[in-house]
């Protein structure tokens, strides 16, 4: 348990932690073509129920087949 301590002013102090990493993916992912060698991803951030604070980023990988 965090307990806030109180300063000499008699104010509370904030503290802050770290956020953790969402435990859903992201939502409606689309891939659209842009031409044979281009195309374009689009997401909305997962449910507000599974992203545990503040999204910093994404990675996105891709995977050449034949």
């Amino acid at each position: 348990m965090l307990q806030t301590p109180k300063t000499k002013c008699g104010t509370n102090l904030v503290v802050t932690t770290d956020g953790e990493p969402p435990s859903g993916p992201p939502q409606y992912v689309t891939v659209e073509p842009v031409s044979s060698t281009e195309f374009r991803i689009s997401w909305q951030p997962p449910a507000k129920d599974h992203r545990h604070g503040q999204i910093l980023g994404y990675s996105v990988g891709i995977k050449r087949t034949r």
